[in-house]
């Protein structure tokens, strides 16, 4: 009777912080409030802060909806990043968000299929994104 209650606790516990997305984004204040915005349209995002946290999770993941990105962190430059989000999970909404980025950069993640939303990013913008066809 133990072991039931002690799975059907962790069974519990893995739903409740079950994902089927991510935010990467060094800039905690605006990941929080792009986590809670998606929240209310059926987003649930793991926030990660940084490029190598990106890429232990990509490494690890079996199935994907949507990844928002931030491209210029402090720990590398997140394209190529994208365009492997985008190979691997063909079928999932990736969207690249940066201030900086050249012409080359957004034509080479659009090719793979991510969307590219300059910063500020708008809050609509995002949602019609990752909800569109």
């Amino acid at each position: 009777r133990e072991a039931v209650i002690k799975t059907a606790i962790h069974l519990g516990l893995e739903a409740m912080t079950a994902f089927d997305g991510f935010i990467l984004d060094d800039n905690l204040e605006l990941r929080e409030v792009t986590a809670e915005f998606l929240l209310l349209y059926g987003f649930k995002a793991r926030q990660l802060s940084s490029l190598s946290e990106g890429q232990r999770l990509l490494s690890d993941l079996t199935h994907l909806r949507f990844a928002v990105c931030d491209l210029r962190l402090p720990d590398g430059y997140a394209i190529d990043f994208v365009c492997k989000v985008c190979e691997r999970f063909p079928l999932a909404k990736v969207v690249a968000v940066s201030g900086y980025c050249d012409v080359a950069d957004v034509d080479r993640i659009q090719q793979r299929g991510a969307i590219y939303i300059n910063k500020p990013v708008d809050f609509d913008v995002l949602k019609d994104a990752l909800a569109g066809p």
